[in-house]
């Protein structure tokens, strides 16, 4: 980063300090050259410059941060700017995210559950927690993603997650698991726009390995006949295998 471009930058933001413009355009041309500690007053300048908009300005430094490659050295500055505001749930996530990108995801999940309960209605945050405990726990993952869906139900980024849980677990071969995740979704909205996708995933998996009744069923039970008509030509397509088709309509178990 060439030292004048810096130079400029700075002289900017001294001249105009509640620019919010000339304090980020410092911040990240000294992010950028790996400068954090000198970034720092900056960074506190961005925060009190957003006033009662503070939460994006901890968003905002977030996303710069993001881009310098001493995630050690962006956590410990994240973290120096978290110190006077405990209670602002985007400070707590914006320590939470600085933290997974350095590798401390014990410390990722404390503030990232703090930022849920100070904020519990935040989508984001649900998300980040179950994508953090998924991690140790697809069990606990799936919890998190339950819980926040019972609170909130026309989440629509909360039931995605909860389908591609499903897709997760089967990609580890986990099918008991990935069935009863899918019940769980399936059983909190039975007339929602994911059942038919999350049962064909399923169905799909089960194919694939030779369980051809198992397959046969999910992809059937409790659904009208065109819908049945509809995933049994869905699960002919995609098959890869010329005879598994076969087995699979004629009730055949491999």
């Amino acid at each position: 980063m060439p030292e004048a471009a810096i130079e400029s930058a700075k002289v900017w933001a001294d001249a105009a300090p509640d620019s919010p413009r000339a304090l980020g355009a410092a911040a990240s041309l000294l992010v950028s050259a790996n400068r954090v500690d000198e970034a720092q007053p900056y960074l506190k300048r961005i925060l009190a410059a957003s006033g009662e908009g503070r939460g994006d300005g901890f968003l905002q430094i977030n996303r710069l941060l993001a881009n310098n490659p001493d995630k050690a050295a962006s956590l410990r500055a994240m973290q120096s700017l978290a110190v006077p505001y405990p209670t602002l749930a985007q400070a707590r996530f914006a320590v939470a995210a600085s933290a997974a990108s350095a590798g401390e995801d014990d410390l990722a999940l404390k503030e990232i559950h703090a930022a849920s309960q100070l904020k519990p209605d935040w989508e984001l945050a649900a998300l980040f927690e179950a994508q953090l405990l998924q991690k140790k726990s697809n069990a606990a993952a799936s919890e998190r993603l339950a819980q926040y869906l019972k609170a909130y139900p026309q989440s629509r980024e909360v039931v995605w997650a909860r389908a591609g849980l499903v897709q997760a677990l089967l990609d580890l071969d986990d099918y008991p698991a990935a069935r009863e995740e899918a019940r769980k979704l399936e059983a909190m909205n039975p007339t929602g726009p994911l059942v038919v996708p999350t049962r064909l995933l399923i169905s799909r998996w089960a194919t694939e390995k030779g369980r051809f009744d198992e397959a046969r069923k999910i992809a059937s039970e409790d659904l009208p006949p065109d819908q049945v008509d509809a995933n049994m030509a869905y699960l002919k397509k995609m098959l890869s295998q010329p005879n598994t088709w076969q087995q699979l309509s004629d009730g055949s178990t491999g």
